[in-house]
C-alpha cells in the first residue's frame, strides 16, 4: 500500500505501509520489521497474527527483492521478541526454499537464534526507507 494510506473509519491509523524499493536487502526488511515491532509494543495487542509470506526471498521471482534465509531468522527473533501470543499463517513464497525459510522464521521465534549473516541494500533503498519512516512518523 502506500505510505498515507492509513486506514477508514474506526480504523483509521491503523494501517501502516511502509513500501521498499526493488533490490531491497536484509537491512530493509529488518529496519522495518523493527519499527512494526515498536507500533505493536504501544498498541498492546492480545495477540499477534502473522501472515508469513517468503516471497521477499532473494530467489523468489514474483518480487524484486533480496532477503535471506537468515533475514527470516532475525524476524522471528524480533516477533518472538515481544512476548505476545503468536499465530501464523502461511501465504506466500515461490520458490524451493520456502520450508527452509519457515524453519528458520521458527528458530528465531522459539530458539531466539540470531544470525549474523545477512545482505544490505543500495544507499537509494536506504534513503527510500528513511523517508518512508519519517513520513509516518509525521502523520
Amino acid at each position: 500500500g502506500r505510505v498515507r494510506e492509513r486506514g477508514k473509519g474506526m480504523g483509521e491509523g491503523y494501517t501502516i505501509n511502509l513500501p521498499v524499493l526493488a533490490g531491497s536487502g536484509d537491512d530493509i526488511f529488518l529496519r522495518s520489521i523493527s519499527f512494526f515491532c515498536k507500533k505493536i509494543q504501544e498498541f498492546h495487542p492480545d495477540y499477534l497474527a502473522i501472515s508469513a509470506g517468503f516471497d521477499g526471498y532473494s530467489e523468489d521471482q514474483l518480487l524484486d527483492l533480496n532477503y535471506s534465509i537468515g533475514s527470516f531468522q532475525q524476524v522471528g527473533l524480533l516477533l518472538g521478541n515481544l512476548k505476545v501470543p503468536t499465530f501464523g499463517v502461511l501465504e506466500g513464497g515461490y520458490h524451493a526454499k520456502v520450508k527452509d525459510c519457515l524453519d528458520a522464521l521458527i528458530q528465531g521465534f522459539y530458539l531466539k537464534k540470531p544470525c549474523s549473516e545477512l545482505t544490505t541494500s543500495t544507499e537509494a533503498a536506504q534513503n527510500h526507507l528513511t523517508n518512508v519512516i519519517n513520513t509516518h512518523n509525521a502523520l
